[in-house]
């Protein structure tokens, strides 16, 4: 599947103000710091919505603390309009992982345009399976469906790890594209799909079962991409070197 990042256009011209400005100011900060090796982007499209771009050193925290506070900040999220995040590859006992407590904390701001957010997948080359959490070394803890939560329009959405069930727990919300690898455990993810009416305009699922890296849990069940396939009228590709199933089957 290819990738829908920056695809998705506003139709409206929102308003800039001099505080956009500010937002810029700090981006290049983080990017010059020299204490840090982080590295951090943002670029303005025709409709004066902001694209954001991140490198994490995933030891750097003091500098990663900073850049989600930065970006969280009530002044600029209305004008963010993708958030893409990678990073080294380093972890602790195998994983590399992305918190996103501080983006996600429980405050009052929202990305209301937002619309795409990626964090970086594993990869054959990486050492270290990547998964995210909200201050969890071991879990998910809720972080896919805060990010929900959080990004109320999003369309596309992009993550190393299986979401845990309160990713459904809406009514609905408008994601159109979403392309997930299982990470450590599949979550009953697909199972949870097949049965859920939450994601009305979703489109294309692109799903891992495993980067093939060792500490895998175990693959999706064949039965549950059935499921999907008879339930939803969802483009279904397989990745993965555990993929249960033939993709080709999967309309």
């Amino acid at each position: 599947m290819a990738s829908h990042l920056n695809t998705t256009k506003s139709n409206k011209k929102i308003p800039l103000t001099s505080r956009v400005k500010h937002f810029f100011l700090g981006i290049m900060y983080l990017d010059k710091n020299p204490a840090f090796d982080s590295e951090a982007a943002a670029w303005i499209d025709e409709n004066n919505l902001i694209h954001v771009y991140a490198y994490i050193h995933i030891n750097e925290e003091t500098w990663q603390h900073q850049f989600y506070n930065l970006i969280n900040n009530k002044e600029y999220a209305p004008y963010i309009s993708t958030i893409e995040i990678k990073g080294t590859d380093q972890g602790t006992k195998g994983t590399r992982l992305f918190d996103l407590s501080e983006l996600l904390k429980d405050n009052n701001t929202q990305f209301m345009n937002l619309t795409s957010f990626e964090v970086e997948q594993t990869s054959t080359r990486h050492k270290n399976i990547s998964m995210i959490t909200c201050n969890d070394f071991y879990d998910e803890n809720g972080a896919g469906g805060k990010i929900l939560d959080k990004m109320p329009n999003l369309t596309t959405l992009t993550l190393p790890s299986a979401p845990t069930p309160s990713f459904f727990e809406r009514k609905s919300h408008p994601l159109q594209f979403l392309n997930l690898q299982a990470g450590y455990d599949h979550q009953g993810f697909i199972n949870r799909l097949a049965h859920s009416t939450t994601f009305p305009l979703l489109r294309e699922l692109e799903w891992t079962d495993g980067p093939g890296l060792p500490l895998l849990t175990s693959c999706v069940p064949a039965e549950h991409f059935e499921l999907l396939r008879s339930k939803k009228r969802i483009k279904v590709e397989l990745n993965g070197y555990n993929a249960p199933y033939d993709s080709s089957l999967v309309k």
